[in-house]
């Protein structure tokens, strides 16, 4: 979570639902007040999930370089971009590079 800015962690407090894996989800739970949604196996039956509450507040973690073969592609396919706001904050190797230096 430290790599996470103020605007991040402000939007998961007030999503009404928020997507993500069970190890996501656990980050979150001190301060998320939406509905916590675990992300099904298979993974693509999540986004039925997701696209069904289109309009709604929704939030979808994602850890790594989502979009790079991850969530991040898969919702752009799915979700018109002005109905996506994309909030990234650098990576754990990102992370972990610039403290070795």
């Amino acid at each position: 979570l430290a790599g996470l800015g103020d605007e991040a962690k402000r939007r998961i407090a007030e999503a009404e639902f928020i997507f993500g894996g069970k190890r996501h989800l656990a980050l979150v739970a001190s301060f998320a007040r939406g509905k916590p949604c675990p992300w099904p196996v298979p993974f693509d039956a999540g986004m039925a999930d997701v696209l069904a509450l289109t309009g709604r507040n929704v939030c979808v973690l994602a850890s790594g370089d989502p979009f790079f073969h991850g969530v991040g592609v898969t919702l752009a396919r799915k979700v018109k971009p002005e109905q996506m706001l994309v909030l990234p904050a650098p990576s754990s190797l990102a992370l972990a590079a610039s403290r070795l230096g």
